[in-house]
């Protein structure tokens, strides 16, 4: 413990502060929260949901009735609410309401025909958000609506069945006439059969087929044209392959089983396990399981593979570029995952349906149940964390097949973790319509969560992420490269009138050795910045909307600044961009004035104005003022001096190499992307540090040896001046020769990164 308090005493002098900093629990990650709602008292819990896009809902009493609230608006009173719905691209939102004897469609807000009773739980959406449809009951029929209005009336309709196609182009669905039963698609009737237990749509939504029984045998019809007969076929098997150009299921006939593929029976067995067939996404490939005198294996494109006790009934699962071929199977010991052949590691358990390939086939991950109870997700072949519960559903990698996330819980709280890095926690993660994390583009993924009361909207930036381009996003919000043009940019400090924008600043500083790992230092702040302009010039307000800090050396003192939160000032600067002075920073003083005095005697040089002042005008001349006006072209180099103050008081330079490496669109605006390459080989750093190490440990053998490396990247909109994202990493490295423990490196790096999230732009 001597060596362990003295690394982490001798490295905190790289602690110092470049800026008015808040804090973090968590390296690697940037935070942008948001609360959206805070939810009354009298919610319905189970109630709440929310749209891709953001726009959220929940069901309150008020009294003996209830209304919805949606995005913050109380909605009309009705005796009961259920079935919130939003479209796929959340520009439209449904409920079933009911008053008195009656249940009515609420659409957007407006109430439609009253029916004796609405099956909520066959309210949907097409997939373009265009269309609606439900099942409906007046009196003892059953009919359709969609947007276009009541369909023909029926004794029974199939509602698990009622369905769009994948194009949105189509409606199906099954229903009974006397006793006879019809596939019903647009409208229109199929011919009438004794039975249709079920119905398919291919991917590109042009063939629809289904499962019926005329008489005592069973058939596959698509687009009305008929298979051959088996004496069942299982209900749940119909599917097509992911090119919509091949069909397949399970037939039974004389007592044996068949996968059949294009109405072509294959091989019989005494039982198919899979519940359905798996198609390789071109369609070329198959694969089930299958049981034969007592013996279990999987048929891999014809070929029958290795026997095992059990092979779950889930549906293999292949890869993207269809290469690997991944299930679960028991091997009279453990349930482990087969990849191709090759097993992994057993557990006992395997999460059903939770096998997961990346875009490029390339990882594999799955949720594994330990013998404990506790819960795990093996990525890569290798188990992460335990867990309580692990959230279905909730796995999600990266567009780039880099980055693993998931949400996880242990005891009452949930958080999302990343690379088996554990994030905030929260009394859960909302399931909302669609996946529960979404990824927007390779960097950002964002989520909903409850905390209390409040609904909290996340939007995490992956911080160690090299590549702060993601050309992987969809074209109406991905950075557009196509239209660069720029081989030159003027530096201007011209913003906007109104533009709003969160900018989050995080900084780490954490020691990494083979006797010790230690977090030191996590600091973290999001202001949301509003920027106004007058004939004088420019005038940025900001609010400090969170601030969380974490410090080894006083957790307490560290978590007391959140009193920073609320805090409003302002920054001024003339018309061309340089600094004159700042509004509002008296606000920091009156907040600190409120902590007991021992944390308010450690923060208030800190935070005085002439601190304050003299860190951001430092911070804003090196980063703004010295490109105004200049002119800078892809490819230049230069160097600049920067400043790094050592406790001591000495102030030593260090060398920053920039580039101007390249360019990017993002939100239609020309970016520059600028590298930076540190030169630390600065004699009056290392002797600061081998004084005070031989001075805290004379009992050191021989001099410590030292090296310093930094490199960073930042995106910035040359015509504003505002950073879109940026990061910095500097690292020393330390080779001590400690007494009994022998010679024994440590290394210690500080992480910075800031991220800007434009709301109006």
């Amino acid at each position: 413990m001597t060596w362990r308090r003295l690394i982490i005493g001798f490295l905190f002098f790289l602690t110092l502060s470049a800026g008015v900093f808040a804090a973090a629990e968590h390296p690697y990650r940037v935070f942008i929260e948001e609360t959206v709602a805070t939810v009354a008292q009298s919610w319905v819990p189970g109630t709440f949901t929310i749209s891709p896009d953001g726009r959220f809902a929940y069901v309150v009493v008020v009294g003996n009735q209830q209304k919805v609230v949606l995005d913050g608006e109380e909605q009309q009173a009705y005796q009961e609410i259920a079935g919130l719905r939003f479209s796929p691209d959340g520009k439209h939102f449904a409920y079933v309401a009911k008053q008195g004897h009656q249940s009515y469609l609420v659409y957007d807000g407006n109430t439609g025909k009253p029916f004796d009773a609405i099956d909520v739980a066959t309210l949907r959406f097409s997939p373009d958000g265009r269309r609606y449809a439900f099942i409906g009951k007046t009196g003892d029929k059953h009919l359709v609506v969609t947007e276009a209005g009541a369909g023909k009336t029926y004794d029974e309709i199939n509602g698990g069945s009622l369905r769009f196609s994948p194009d949105s182009m189509s409606l199906a669905y099954i229903a009974r006439l006397g006793n006879k039963w019809f596939l019903v698609t647009d409208g229109r009737e199929s011919e009438p059969y004794d039975e249709i237990p079920a119905l398919e749509f291919s991917a590109d939504g042009k063939r629809v087929a289904a499962i019926v029984r005329f008489g005592d045998q069973y058939a596959v019809t698509v687009n009305g044209e008929i298979g051959p007969a088996f004496t069942r076929i299982k209900s749940d098997s119909l599917v097509f392959c992911p090119d919509g150009q091949r069909i397949g299921y399970i037939a039974i006939d004389g007592g044996r089983e068949f996968c059949v593929i294009d109405h072509q029976a294959g091989n019989d067995y005494d039982r198919i396990i899979s519940k359905k067939i798996s198609f390789a996404p071109d369609g070329a490939r198959t694969a089930f399981a299958v049981e034969r005198q007592g013996s279990r294996f999987m048929v891999v494109d014809g070929e029958e593979g290795k026997p095992y006790p059990k092979i779950s009934a889930h549906p293999p699962l292949f890869s993207p570029d269809g290469r690997k071929l991944a299930y679960a199977a028991f091997n009279g010991r453990d349930w482990l995952v087969v990849v191709n052949g090759v097993e992994q590691a057993g557990y006992a358990g395997i999460g059903e349906g939770s096998l997961l390939f990346n875009n490029r086939g390339s990882r594999l991950a799955y949720i594994a149940k330990l013998k404990t109870g506790a819960w795990t997700v093996v990525s890569d072949g290798i188990a992460g964390p335990y867990y309580d519960a692990i959230a279905q559903n909730s796995l999600a990698f990266s567009p780039d097949g880099k980055n693993l996330v998931y949400s996880a819980r242990r005891g009452n709280k949930w958080f999302v973790v990343l690379d088996n890095r554990e994030g905030r926690l929260y009394d859960g993660i909302v399931a909302g319509e669609g996946p529960r994390i979404r990824f927007d583009g390779s960097a950002f993924f964002r989520y909903v969560a409850l905390d209390g009361r409040r609904i909290v909207a996340i939007k995490e930036r992956i911080s160690n992420k090299s590549d702060f381009l993601d050309f992987e996003r969809s074209l109406d919000s991905q950075m557009e490269t196509g239209s660069l043009t720029t081989q030159q940019f003027q530096f201007e400090f011209k913003p906007p009138h109104g533009l709003v924008y969160l900018e989050t600043f995080k900084i780490t500083d954490l020691i990494e050795s083979e006797i010790m790992n230690q977090r030191l230092h996590e600091e973290e702040i999001t202001t949301r910045n509003e920027i106004s302009q007058s004939p004088s010039g420019y005038q940025i307000n900001h609010t400090i909307i969170n601030y969380r800090v974490y410090d080894i050396e006083d957790q307490a003192g560290g978590e007391a600044l959140s009193v920073l939160e609320g805090v409003k000032y302002a920054s001024l600067f003339d018309s061309q961009g340089f600094f004159t002075g700042f509004k509002g920073l008296e606000e920091f003083e009156r907040k600190l004035k409120t902590l007991p005095a021992k944390h308010y005697r450690k923060y208030r040089d800190y935070f005085s104005k002439e601190a304050i002042e003299s860190r951001f005008r430092y911070s804003w001349k090196t980063s703004v003022e010295d490109y105004l006006g200049k002119t800078i072209q892809i490819g230049d180099v230069w160097e600049k001096e920067v400043d790094l103050p050592l406790p001591n008081g000495e102030i030593v330079k260090a060398l920053a190499n920039l580039e101007l490496a390249g360019e990017t669109v993002i939100n239609s605006r020309p970016h520059v992307i600028i590298k930076v390459d540190y030169d630390f080989d600065s004699s009056a750093l290392k002797e600061f540090i081998q004084e005070m190490l031989l001075k805290e440990a004379p009992r050191l053998t021989s001099q410590p040896e030292i090296e310093f490396s930094g490199e960073g990247e930042s995106i910035v909109d040359p015509q504003i001046m505002l950073v879109y994202s940026a990061q910095q990493e500097l690292a020393m490295r330390v080779l001590m020769d400690l007494p009994e423990l022998g010679e024994k490196e440590f290394i210690y790096k500080r992480i910075m990164t800031v991220t800007a999230d434009y709301l109006d732009r």
